[in-house]
């Protein structure tokens, strides 16, 4: 790290001290420094997220939810947007029970009719509340997948930003010696 000190490329013979500028390693000037601290905090917050929201509420249907069929019983009306549904579930007991959900419309697609089928996964222990519409395509390995690959690349950009950040610290500290060393005088050619 202690190497990643470039000096601009217009100023490589040092011709006007108070012109001399630097660059980090990737080759950002220091007054893009910002955009790293701001990349730094941004995916840091993903990573929080992500953590505490994200894969917290998604493992428990990855790891030991059940999916059945569920009954559209009352379709979308002009004042909210979403659709109620009655389905048959097995409780923590191994008991079947009929429930009754609610699910919102998604953006975009047809409100589903009275008497359209669909697909809805729950958790045992708590098949009421936990109870959710799983559209066409998707599945809760999808989302944990989606999920895992949203931390990794949070991960992956906290470092890029840790790591041009800290660039920036030590060539910021190397700038004012530089700036005090006699300038670079070329070779005289012989004739």
């Amino acid at each position: 790290m202690s190497d990643y000190f470039l000096l601009d490329l217009d100023y490589k013979d040092f011709p006007d001290k108070q012109k001399l500028k630097f660059l980090t390693v990737y080759g950002e000037q220091h007054t893009f420094i910002v955009l790293a601290v701001l990349l730094f905090i941004f995916y840091s917050f993903m990573i929080l997220i992500v953590v505490f929201n994200a894969f917290p509420s998604e493992w428990p249907y990855f790891s030991h939810s059940e999916q059945t069929q569920g009954v559209v019983t009352a379709s979308c009306q002009p004042s909210h947007r979403s659709f109620t549904y009655s389905f048959q579930a097995t409780d923590a007991e191994g008991n079947s029970h009929s429930y009754v959900g609610e699910a919102d419309q998604i953006k975009n697609d047809p409100c589903p009719k009275v008497g359209d089928h669909l697909t809805i996964e729950y958790l045992p222990e708590r098949p009421t509340a936990s109870a959710r519409y799983m559209p066409e395509g998707t599945s809760s390995s999808l989302n944990i997948c989606a999920t895992g690959f949203m931390a990794i690349f949070s991960i992956g950009a906290v470092g890029l930003g840790f790591r041009d950040i800290s660039a920036f610290i030590q060539a910021r500290a190397k700038y004012p010696v530089l700036k005090k060393q006699p300038p670079y005088l070329k070779p005289r050619l012989s004739r």
